[in-house]
């Protein structure tokens, strides 16, 4: 049947029961009738085949609402932010769970389930086919949609809060918030934060009603005890030292997060390296950093390569063209070999088996 008949056939209906008895019907008036009830709903989805179909003509959660407006019409921070559970809504597309019922958003799938899409997750963000966290001051529905904190009240909804101000419990510097880290179970001030005394202090140091943070050397517990917010393992000594990142200051090979301080006439530079330890990408020179193995990932002798740098070696033999050969990680002279075609000389001598 088509809109307009059903329409006349209700009001027709209306009319006719002037006055209502057990089993009859009550009237019906027209603003009792939406989208939901007896109309087809051509606001909120698009006939197959067509345009709209095709393409969305608005942008999901977690997209961008500089260039097009946002489904849910909530736009803050420059990103979309989809309606969460319970909350009004037209279509599909709204909805923080991606399913519009009765003109109510129904309930979305929680942190850690699957998902298709940004929109079918409470917390708005669908990765790897499964619902992310969302970080502090990201939209949520409840506690358990957030990396850290809770779910709180905010302008326009609710959103993610930061777990933890001073002296309150954590387990990690994540639960605590902007401007704290976490020290033996408790959030204290981090470097820069304002103090009365040694103890409000992660790095335990408060001068001039500001705590210091911890520089590279020194002990720590905690990434937020320092200044470059790394304290990891001393490969030289037990316990764990403040690291810096390439580009940083050192005084040794602990010092920076690439195990690599070289010294200069006046100080030293942590600098990235190849095939060696690392702990960031930026540990590496023109390669990643393995985490697993906490090396610098390079190739191996014979490997094609294209410089230096992706070499174990750091050495790339570069093959003249019309040569017949490719280029290829060598090693340098001095270095072991076993074939001619290990040296970048070409040259391995068989007495030592090094390298030309």
């Amino acid at each position: 049947m088509r809109p307009h008949l059903t329409l006349a056939v209700l009001f027709m209906t209306a009319a006719c029961s002037s006055s209502s008895t057990p089993g009859q019907a009550l009237p019906m008036d027209a603003s009792s009738l939406d989208g939901h009830i007896g109309l087809p709903d051509h606001t909120s989805h698009a006939e197959a085949g067509s345009p709209e179909a095709a393409a969305p003509t608005c942008a999901l959660a977690g997209r961008s609402c500089l260039t097009e407006s946002c489904c849910s019409g909530t736009c803050s921070d420059g990103t979309c932010h989809c309606t969460p559970t319970l909350g009004n809504c037209q279509s599909d597309k709204e909805c923080c769970s991606g399913v519009c019922a009765n003109g109510e958003c129904a309930s979305c799938n929680a942190s850690g389930e699957s998902c298709s899409e940004s929109a079918n997750c409470c917390g708005g963000i669908c990765s790897g086919g499964t619902c992310a966290c969302s970080p502090a001051n990201d939209v949520c529905t409840g506690d358990s949609d957030c990396c850290h904190g809770s779910c709180q009240p905010s302008e326009g909804g609710f959103a993610c809060a930061c777990g933890a101000g001073f002296e309150s419990e954590c387990k990690t510097d994540e639960d605590c918030c902007t401007g704290f880290a976490c020290l033996s179970g408790t959030c204290l001030g981090a470097g820069g934060t304002t103090c009365t005394g040694d103890g409000d202090c992660v790095s335990g140091e408060c001068t001039s009603s500001q705590c210091v943070c911890l520089t590279e050397g020194n002990a720590c517990a905690s990434d937020g005890q320092c200044c470059a917010s790394y304290c990891l393992p001393n490969a030289q000594e037990s316990g764990s030292t403040c690291a810096n990142p390439v580009g940083m200051t050192c005084n040794n090979q602990s010092d920076c997060t690439s195990q690599n301080c070289v010294i200069g006439s006046t100080s030293g530079v942590c600098t990235c390296n190849t095939g060696g330890p690392c702990f960031l990408d930026g540990d590496c020179c023109g390669s990643t950093c393995d985490t697993t193995s906490g090396k610098c990932a390079c190739e191996a002798l014979g490997k094609v390569c294209a410089q230096d740098t992706d070499c174990c070696s750091g050495s790339c033999y570069l093959a003249s063209p019309g040569s017949g050969f490719q280029n290829a990680c060598c090693s340098p002279s001095g270095q072991a070999c076993t074939t001619q075609a290990d040296c970048c000389s070409r040259i391995c001598d068989p007495g030592s088996m090094t390298c030309d």
